[in-house]
């Protein structure tokens, strides 16, 4: 399945100059004897949901629904399983435990 891009996009890449980097994007216009710089798994770029499973994002975790939102979305985000590890430590260096969510929301109120 082949992206369907929008005409506004088509006349973004087509005024960018082979080598250059198409600046709302930022991707790079491959030179029509260049090499893409772009990492392949078989013959297609990795779509939104594997690079989510990648990162471990869980299968209910929902995107925007662009593959270019998407895909943004999961590259500027720290991996779940990171996050979690990095904040049970940050809990047990400050001698905090879990709480259920319940209990914290009654403590705001």
């Amino acid at each position: 399945m082949r992206s369907n891009h929008s005409d506004v996009s088509r006349a973004h890449i087509s005024e960018t100059v082979p080598g250059r980097v198409e600046p709302i994007s930022r991707f790079l216009k491959v030179p029509p004897k260049g090499a893409s710089n772009t990492l392949r798994a078989g013959t297609e770029p990795a779509r939104a949901r594997e690079m989510a499973r990648f990162h471990g994002f869980p299968d209910w975790f929902r995107f925007h629904e662009t593959k270019w939102h998407g895909a943004r979305r999961i590259g500027s985000s720290v991996p779940p399983p990171l996050a979690r590890a990095l904040a049970g430590k940050i809990m047990k260096a400050a001698r905090l435990h879990r709480q259920p969510a319940e209990e914290v929301i009654e403590a705001w109120e």
